[in-house]
């Protein structure tokens, strides 16, 4: 994974609607120009640590997997959207386009639960012409000169270095959830069960309604036959579906937080975490 290539990446009776989908491409990479990285191009050249969560400012959702909705259900709401002819899982971060409230102005999260998605920034996957998927990072990142806290890409021997090969496989692990997740979703669609979450919010500005999002439709579940729901159970769905369920009620999260946004109070649900290392200094899918 690290040759070259090239990657693909309102007033009156009714409340005002705001569509908060976001291309869940831009959710993955927030950045508009990333390179793959590869020994020609980056042999002699360093990358930078994100400090915070700024670079996430704006993603309203973003994409789940399987193996952290566990975690992500005590603190985070819980949707889908729709992504092309089926659904994606995203958590839901905003009540406004391109506006996330669980980023603080100086970059720290406030939420108690960080997404696998934002762990390895500035590093994603993408896909080449072929298919193949490729280590790529954010161009914004990357140092021509030792500078301070800059670390190598490739050790001495031509190998990536240690803290590069470890967001390496973290990244090749969530792309293996995320595929099983979208299997799941296409499940979910298949037996009709999601549907529109016309979700509308209290807000000091008065009610908002967000478009875009979807849920589980608990009564269909009901009237599933026999058979279904033992596909469903079979698939690993049945945790999705009770998951998504219960993190609806956490959309009151986003409401104190633009409560608290309004009266300039900083109400923060943990101490500031990057997220993207484990106590020993290195990355961790366990436990997400």
């Amino acid at each position: 994974m690290d040759g070259g290539g090239t990657a693909q990446r309102q007033s009156g009776h009714s409340p005002p609607s705001l569509n908060i989908h976001t291309p869940l491409a831009e959710v993955v990479f927030h950045v508009n120009s990333i390179e793959v990285v590869s020994r020609e191009v980056h042999a002699q050249k360093r990358w930078r640590r994100t400090a915070g969560y700024q670079f996430a400012a704006a993603d309203s959702i973003c994409p789940l997997v399987l193996q952290e909705l566990p975690k992500a259900l005590m603190s985070l709401p819980i949707a889908f959207v729709a992504s092309g002819e089926t659904y994606s899982l995203v958590a839901v971060q905003g009540l406004a386009a391109h506006d996330n409230l669980l980023v603080a102005p100086d970059g720290a999260w406030k939420a108690g639960y960080i997404p696998a998605a934002y762990r390895s920034h500035p590093f994603s996957l993408a896909a080449d012409d072929a298919g193949r998927e490729l280590l790529c990072i954010a161009t914004s990142s990357i140092a021509d000169s030792v500078l301070p806290g800059a670390e190598s890409f490739f050790e001495e021997s031509g190998e990536l270095s240690a803290a590069v090969k470890e967001i390496l496989q973290f990244q090749a692990e969530y792309s293996r959830n995320r595929k099983a997740t979208d299997q799941l979703c296409t499940l979910l669609k298949k037996h009709d069960l999601i549907v529109p979450w016309p979700l509308t919010v209290e807000t000091p500005s008065g009610k908002v309604t967000l478009d875009g999002l979807h849920r589980v439709d608990e009564a269909r579940i009901a009237g599933l036959s026999s058979e279904a729901l033992c596909e469903l159970r079979d698939a690993g769905a049945l945790g999705v579906i009770y998951c998504q369920l219960l993190a609806m009620q956490n959309i009151v999260l986003l409401r104190n937080l633009l409560e608290a946004r309004a009266r300039q109070v900083n109400i923060t649900a943990r101490p500031f975490d990057i997220g993207l290392l484990r106590d020993s200094g290195t990355l961790s899918f366990e436990g997400l």
